[in-house]
């Protein structure tokens, strides 16, 4: 008997031996450390400032959900190089440095605190959007200034590169990953009371899965043997989606239209 075989395209590889500049690695890891440092002071003095637990709950929250770093890179096709990395832990086929558990302390929780604080004085669409532009800034010159001293790099078929450093999509779904949480705890807040206010610490944990769900059609064509044609359409199409979802929430928290 006859069995056909099933062929399953080959997939990009990440660059296996890229080697990672030890003494880069070791400048971000300070900076991200002194900046990990002071989120943490700041998330205790907004805690006190508030009365209120919440905050801490969200660096709690933050801090931990680097625990889903691999996934997420694994499926950006994002890759840490390996060699001469300090490694803290592996998993999805990816060598995480010592330096991601500090840069989730700092990245997530007092960026979303200063906004609930935004929305909670009021906020109107144009300053909600000028928010999400500063984010989109933030997010492409963190992008920018890590790829050329070899902290990280991008591979696969992936057009659409900005400064030829990093996909010009991750720069819109990347900026969502303060604004979206800022809107949902922030909607919520009023019933995070208690043993309830727990439950932000496993929201916080997906907050990182956001890039995927938002940028599903790009996500879809980058890992996928698809020509090159058809992953440009999903990159435009994933930030027309994500433009809209900006539009969206800007309507549940903006006072006014102005």
């Amino acid at each position: 008997m006859n069995h056909a075989r099933l062929t399953i395209p080959s997939m990009a590889q990440p660059p296996y031996d890229m080697v990672m500049s030890t003494k880069a690695e070791s400048t971000v890891l300070i900076i991200w450390m002194v900046l990990a440092a002071a989120a943490i002071c700041f998330c205790i003095y907004w805690s006190f400032r508030k009365r209120s637990l919440l905050p801490i709950v969200i660096e709690i929250g933050a801090g931990s959900a680097m625990i889903g770093e691999a996934l997420i890179i694994h499926n950006m096709h994002c890759w840490y190089p390996a060699v001469n990395q300090n490694t803290i832990w592996h998993s999805c086929g990816q060598a995480i440095p010592s330096f991601i558990p500090f840069a989730y302390l700092f990245y997530f929780a007092p960026a979303i605190l200063l906004l609930m604080e935004v929305y909670e004085k009021g906020i109107s669409t144009k300053k909600f959007w000028l928010f999400y532009c500063y984010a989109w800034i933030g997010v492409s010159l963190y992008e920018i200034s890590g790829t050329p001293f070899g902290v990280h790099t991008y591979y696969g078929n992936m057009p659409l590169y900005l400064f030829d450093t990093v996909p010009l999509v991750y720069c819109f779904t990347n900026a969502c990953l303060i604004i979206i949480p800022s809107v949902v705890l922030f909607m919520l807040k009023g019933h995070l009371k208690g043993v309830k206010m727990l439950a932000v610490i496993p929201f916080m944990w997906g907050i990182a899965t956001i890039i995927i769900w938002i940028g599903m059609p790009w996500f879809a064509a980058i890992n996928s043997p698809v020509p090159r044609e058809v992953t440009c359409l999903a990159g435009v199409l994933t930030i027309g989606a994500v433009l809209l979802v900006i539009h969206f929430l800007s309507g549940l928290v903006a006072k006014n239209k102005a």
